[in-house]
């Protein structure tokens, strides 16, 4: 058990001028002591404050560490395409050859380097 003098602990007959040395002082448990002093003390409601801001930090930094996602898209149409790049026979002229005595297209037929886009 512990005493500790009246002035650190308020109590309703403070005021009472008739008090004597013997009811100057309050006789508290340690568990009592230990609360009181919980419930006055401003260094332990910092460390509380503390504690709960550190608390706060630490699940926002869990909240963080999960993977994140990003998804982009893009996309176009065009509503006039281009025309496709073709070859057509004898594009190029004639040429003679030795094994005919008549001209022989070149190229010899048409050949399609990009077909033709579809409208979309």
């Amino acid at each position: 058990m512990m005493v500790l003098p009246r002035a650190t602990v308020a109590d309703d007959s403070a005021g009472s001028e008739a008090n004597t040395a013997e009811d100057d002082a309050v006789e508290l448990t340690l568990d009592e002591a230990v609360r009181l002093a919980a419930e006055r003390s401003n260094e332990v409601r910092i460390g509380g404050l503390r504690l709960e801001k550190a608390a706060s930090e630490l699940a926002a930094a869990r909240a963080r560490r999960g993977p994140t996602v990003t998804v982009q898209s893009s996309g176009s149409a065009l509503s006039n395409p281009p025309e496709g790049i073709n070859i057509a026979k004898g594009a190029f002229g004639y040429a003679p050859t030795y094994q005919s005595a008549a001209p022989v297209a070149v190229p010899d037929q048409e050949y399609v380097l990009v077909a033709d886009a579809e409208h979309t």
